[in-house]
């Protein structure tokens, strides 16, 4: 099986409360608190993705804790096994600007889009 280094491209942050159609610029809060999105630091590029993810956009859900850190991350809908071996544990260490509500820094649960792009080409 052909494994290529990948870029993983953030395409945007989602309420995960969100219909994962909106993007986060256009989520508004369904109460009257103040939210800002965290938004990716640091990020871990996971090694060896097969070949076949090239080009595919897959969704991830977590929770950002308040210091910024990913939990809890999972598939939106189903991801293949060995996608998610790779993905998950290199996503799992992003280190991530805290979630803000009213400008304390919370937990905040969002779905990531991630576009998964050859780096080598």
């Amino acid at each position: 099986m052909k494994t290529l280094p990948l870029l993983v491209a953030v395409a945007g942050l989602v309420l995960a409360s969100a219909p994962a159609s909106y993007a986060a610029a256009h989520t508004a809060p369904r109460d009257s608190a103040s939210v800002t999105l965290p938004k990716p630091l640091q990020v871990v590029k996971p090694t060896k993705i097969p070949h076949r993810f090239v080009d595919a956009t897959i969704e991830l859900r977590m929770t950002i804790t308040p210091d910024g850190r990913a939990v809890g991350v999972s598939g939106v809908g189903e991801l293949p096994k060995d996608l998610a071996k790779r993905l998950i544990p290199a996503v799992e260490q992003w280190t991530f600007s805290p979630p803000l509500r009213d400008g304390q820094p919370t937990a905040m649960e969002i779905i990531l889009p991630l576009k998964l792009v050859d780096r080598s080409a």
